[in-house]
């Protein structure tokens, strides 16, 4: 479900000529040059709110960012024990 509510973010902000069946998930976003260290910005602010996390006791790594898949993994862990 994440999943594919982050999919939908990315491909509307990052890619909006790029059909969701075209995105592969774990297609790494950072080296192919869809999200920048600007974007990774962008995309935690919204992942904060979309999912009500708070940012302030999770780890962060540039990994959590490279893909759909990576992402959903972060918001799991990050809403997890809530």
């Amino acid at each position: 479900m994440n999943t594919q509510i982050i999919k939908q973010y990315v491909i509307h902000e990052f890619l909006p000529d790029v059909d969701a069946g075209e995105l592969d998930n774990d297609y790494n976003l950072l080296e192919g040059g869809v999200i920048d260290s600007l974007a990774v910005l962008k995309v935690l602010t919204w992942l904060e709110r979309q999912f009500e996390i708070s940012m302030d006791d999770i780890d962060i790594s540039p990994t959590d960012f490279q893909s759909i898949t990576a992402m959903a993994s972060f918001v799991e862990r990050a809403t997890t024990g809530r």
